[in-house]
């Protein structure tokens, strides 16, 4: 998805709202803009007749199809989540938090789900 203007994937691709990047925390209203505008447009305006649907996201990207994966207030539109180097730190690993709530919730993901982390990452 291109942008008109200035990119604004640091609002569009975190929850919640961090200090550490001015103009976070839109990732909510960016997941209800998937399911409500962009999904709808594709299906009906371009004719994609695929019901199969893959998010595929880099770095902040990639924690946005983690967090769509296991935030529960608005459905997960995809069957498959392909997150590549996903910022697992955003606002003090918050990501895991949302982790356990959904593990408490479900017994499974219900989705497809590849992940990747280089080991030059940080991460032990």
């Amino acid at each position: 998805v291109g942008y008109k203007g200035k990119i604004k994937r640091e609002r569009d691709f975190t929850y919640p709202q961090d200090n550490i990047m001015r103009g976070s925390g839109g990732g909510k209203a960016y997941i209800q803009f998937i399911n409500n505008e962009l999904l709808p447009y594709v299906k009906n305006e371009l004719n994609i007749t695929s019901t199969e649907k893959t998010f595929l996201g880099h770095s902040l990207g990639g924690y946005l199809g983690i967090y769509l994966l296991l935030q529960q207030e608005f459905p997960n539109p995809f069957e498959n989540i392909i997150a590549v180097s996903p910022s697992l730190f955003w606002h003090d690993a918050y990501i895991f938090d949302l982790e356990n709530a959904y593990a408490k919730a479900h017994n499974d993901l219900n989705v497809n789900l590849y992940m990747s982390v280089g080991d030059l990452e940080g991460v032990t």
